[in-house]
């Protein structure tokens, strides 16, 4: 072989055996199994406790006969079991006005997922 063929067997091989370790690497990293985490319920409920709070309102509001007399009183988040999607529970206490005009004291339940969407209620009780 001549020197001219040489150098650029030695380029092409320099250059080859980088791509082949890249596809080897990139076919190992789809095979292997991608564990997907979800917060805890307690770190969810510090980063999207108003969140969480303003959507459970926003849903009581729509079930109530007059929806301008809601008067939020509090809110309690706690870790769900582990059912139907839900990470945090929520209870909601709230004032309203009844049917006779008066106001009367609510309590709503409202379940949240990982992402902090309300998936279940509200449940006024």
């Amino acid at each position: 072989m001549n020197t001219n063929t040489q150098k650029i067997l030695v380029l092409g091989g320099f250059l080859f055996a980088p791509a082949a370790v890249c596809i080897a690497l990139v076919s190992l990293v789809s095979i292997a199994p991608t564990a997907k985490t979800l917060p805890s319920a307690q770190s969810l409920i510090k980063s999207e406790q108003l969140s969480m709070t303003w959507k459970c309102e926003s849903a009581v509001k729509k079930t109530l006969r007059d929806p301008g007399s809601y008067r939020y009183h509090n809110i309690v988040l706690t870790e769900a079991q582990p059912q139907d999607g839900r990470l945090v529970n929520g209870q909601l206490t709230f004032r309203a006005k009844n049917g006779f005009g008066g106001y009367d004291i609510g309590v709503a339940l409202c379940g949240f997922n990982e992402g902090g969407d309300l998936v279940s209620g509200p449940y006024v009780i």
